[in-house]
């Protein structure tokens, strides 16, 4: 008797754990990414759903009836009802059922790590436009161009990627529960107008600055195929790069307005593309796990740093001297480079989430990463050492840059604030409030005195960094803004969702040009 009790009991607390578990994952399948969620996703979620609610109630169920049992059971005691003699024991029937919801529980939840550790952030046809990681809006990721991308070019056969870094490091400390993200949807349609002799409405909450009514978009041939995920100003200010979900890495020039050419691509959406300081040289990156220095006369690969075992590369970020490099990566791992000598320096088994965000101080000493759960860790770079570790935001940390001293630091992120850091101690130096909805990209001047930010609520915003205050808002694209870049001569760029890339005067609207995105 007492050793069935007993496995009701533990029957009873591993069933509630499983049900727990179900709910959390359930509810982080469609809210850890800053996009919406696929109909498998939203399967799965609810399967999780219902066995965790399956698990959760009859597990109360059967530690009520267990803990209802006699206190004192002996041949000489007096039974009544359900424990006559001969009757059957209490949940003796709810424990079968209960024990098989408890292992489809658990098959659930497998299915559920599985797909994270391959899906997260990963581009999908069948779903709205997505970026990271997940970005990793994860995630987090936009669907690519409906024909495939142009492979390397012929230079490209002579390279032979370096093996896959292996995962290393020091275990990571516990993270805490993953908040959700928000997704990005487009306005909704005014309503028609009320007749004379109707009681007007209450309006309903809108963003700070509405979203731009919707309307017919240039277009020009060249252009972006899809939404537009990264902006990079070259080092003499003449021309930038930009990257796209098409997986197309492209290079404008700024006093033209005009396109120069398609410099090269990636087997999946195209990340990040980072000019060196010699501006003959980039370094590209993409959700297939490579990442390639390349010529930027004609785009051919020099060296390709494979990690494809760590699965896409979300965000990298180079030093202001080309020679070190971090990469973020969909596994939950930082990477750490030598690009002189074209090596890792080390491997960094960071988050428990896919890393959103990345970025490395001027001097390429320390180098900052954030993942889709808020947590923000500083690193040693030579050492590879973790420095400091801290929740940074409630949500995904997508956007973050050092100033130019590697004293503080800037982040974006989903629970709509950008944050200014004090990396000394940890301490919160500011917050700046604004956005309506997750803050994707983040940019900091030259001189460290302002701030650009891009958000899936359509618009970029300019900040003094010193007091806090907003000094500008860019209000044009049809939908989210994901990446932003400083231009030259009191200019900023941003890029989003409609595929096209704007040039505005930092004082403010409107547009002084408009980089149109390819007709659909």
């Amino acid at each position: 008797m007492q050793t069935g009790w007993r496995a009701r009991g533990l029957l009873a607390l591993l069933s509630a754990a499983i049900g727990v578990a179900c709910l959390r994952a359930a509810y982080l399948m469609l809210g850890a990414a800053p996009f919406p969620a696929t109909a498998g996703d939203a399967i799965l979620a609810a399967v999780l759903a219902i066995c965790g609610i399956a698990c959760v109630l009859g597990s109360l169920l059967l530690w009520f009836r267990f803990s209802d049992r006699p206190r004192v059971e002996t041949e000489q005691a007096p039974r009544f009802g359900r424990y006559a003699a001969g009757g059957k024991e209490s949940g003796s029937r709810l424990m079968p059922a209960l024990a098989v919801i408890a292992v489809a529980g658990a098959a659930a939840l497998a299915t559920h790590q599985f797909a994270l550790l391959r899906h997260i952030e990963s581009p999908s046809t069948d779903s709205e436009p997505q970026i990271a990681q997940q970005p990793v809006p994860t995630a987090s990721p936009a669907p690519s161009a409906t024909e495939p991308a142009p492979g390397p070019s012929p230079g490209a056969e002579t390279v032979s990627p370096e093996p896959a870094v292996p995962v290393s490091g020091e275990p990571k400390p516990a993270v805490p529960t993953l908040p959700s993200q928000e997704t990005a949807a487009a306005p909704p349609p005014a309503p028609p107008p009320a007749p004379e002799t109707a009681v007007p409405e209450t309006p309903p909450a809108v963003t700070t600055v509405p979203m731009p009514k919707p309307g017919a978009a240039p277009t020009q041939a060249e252009g972006h195929q899809d939404a537009v995920v990264w902006l990079s100003l070259s080092p003499d200010g003449n021309t930038f790069l930009s990257t796209s979900t098409d997986r197309t890495i492209k290079l404008w020039d700024l006093a033209g307005r005009k396109l120069t050419r398609t410099v090269a691509s990636h087997s999946d959406m195209a990340r990040v593309a980072v000019f060196l300081p010699n501006g003959e040289r980039i370094v590209t990156a993409g959700d297939d796990g490579e990442i390639v220095l390349r010529s930027l006369a004609d785009g051919a690969p020099l060296h390709v740093f494979s990690t494809k075992d760590h699965g896409g590369v979300n965000k990298i970020a180079i030093s202001a001297d080309g020679k070190r490099m971090v990469s973020g990566h969909e596994a939950g791992t930082v990477l750490l480079w030598d690009l002189e000598k074209r090596a890792a320096l080390h491997v960094e088994r960071a988050h428990g989430w896919p890393v959103a965000g990345v970025a490395i101080s001027a001097d390429g000493k320390r180098a900052l990463s954030g993942s889709i759960d808020g947590d923000l860790k500083l690193w040693d770079v030579e050492s590879g050492d973790l420095i400091r570790y801290w929740g940074g935001h409630e949500r995904g940390t997508y956007g973050m840059a050092f100033t130019r001293d590697g004293k503080q630091a800037v982040t974006g992120s989903g629970d709509r604030t950008i944050k200014l850091w004090d990396l000394e101690s940890g301490r919160l130096v500011r917050q700046f409030d604004g956005h309506s909805q997750t803050v994707y990209a983040i940019a900091l001047s030259d001189d460290d005195t302002r701030i650009l930010s891009g958000s899936l609520d359509g618009t970029a915003r300019l900040w003094d960094l010193e007091n806090g205050t907003e000094i500008a808002q860019y209000v044009g694209h049809r939908g989210p803004v994901y990446s932003v870049a400083f231009g030259p001569e009191g200019t900023v760029l941003t890029g989003g969702y409609d595929r096209a890339i704007r040039i505005w005067r930092e004082r403010g609207p409107p547009a002084i040009a408009v980089l149109a995105g390819a007709p659909q």
